[in-house]
């Protein structure tokens, strides 16, 4: 006999069926009787995938850490906090902690890392880096925001501070965040002097990175407490724009 084109598709068909039916029926009818048939509902699938579901667990050990970290930084010193007492006040082991940070710079590296940004964003990035700013960078509600976004944090900022000199490795988030600032600050000099309204000197980049560094000072020795007249923050940022919006624009009174 003639095998069978194995492209005629409506002897496949044929073979498809009598294979179905004569399973479930134990024959083929001849005229079977139409079927209602309907797939029956699946329990609903969890909207969480366990990917998410892994990263979210993952999200929350790390932010338990992180939070930890900070609490206890409150409470004590960079130099007598170890890794034991952060991880006892997270509720977590020790070789969880040691999945997400490498030591305990590593996690103060990243809670300092995460104030300087969110103060970039919310308070700097819309003057700083938009055509029409609703305010020149620099003002005085500029740094009183500033000073107390750090202040809210300043365990971790002294901490920080602290720790870039036993580890600047770590810490170099800390200083790469403040360089994109000076650049912000520098691209936003040269468009004010663009636009005139702005000095032509001195050298944008030496002027940009004057006015962060000072401004980094100064509220530093705030936070810490180290001089007794950088107490209240509403002179101090008054004066911090000053000193910024002298420099870079001119006599403002003139």
């Amino acid at each position: 006999a003639t095998p069978p084109d194995p492209d005629d598709d409506g002897r496949l068909a044929d073979a498809l069926v009598a294979i179905w039916m004569r399973s479930i029926y134990g024959r083929q009818p001849r005229n079977p009787a139409p079927v209602s048939f309907r797939i029956p509902e699946l329990p609903a699938e969890d909207p969480r995938p366990v990917a998410r579901l892994r990263r979210r667990a993952n999200a929350e050990r790390r932010r338990a850490i992180l939070n930890a970290t900070e609490r206890m930084l409150s409470e004590r010193p960079l130099a007598s906090l170890t890794v034991n007492d952060i991880v006892e006040a997270a509720g977590v082991s020790k070789p969880t902690f040691y999945i997400y940070f490498e030591s305990k710079h590593a996690a103060v590296a990243a809670l300092a890392d995460e104030v300087l940004a969110e103060v970039y964003e919310r308070v700097w990035r819309p003057s700083l880096e938009s055509e029409t700013p609703i305010a020149p960078p620099g003002s005085a509600g500029h740094f009183r925001e500033t000073l107390a976004g750090w202040r809210e944090h300043s365990a971790v900022v002294i901490a920080a501070a602290e720790g870039w000199r036993t580890d600047p490795v770590v810490y170099a988030r800390w200083g790469e965040r403040m360089e994109a600032f000076v650049s912000a600050t520098r691209a936003y000099i040269e468009h004010a002097r663009a636009a005139g309204d702005a000095e032509p000197e001195p050298d944008s980049w030496i002027l940009a990175q004057l006015l962060v560094g000072l401004a980094e000072a100064v509220i530093f020795q705030a936070l810490a407490g180290l001089d007794r007249n950088l107490d209240d923050d509403l002179p101090v940022a008054e004066a911090l724009s000053a000193v910024w919006g002298r420099a870079v624009h001119g006599d403002l009174t003139a």
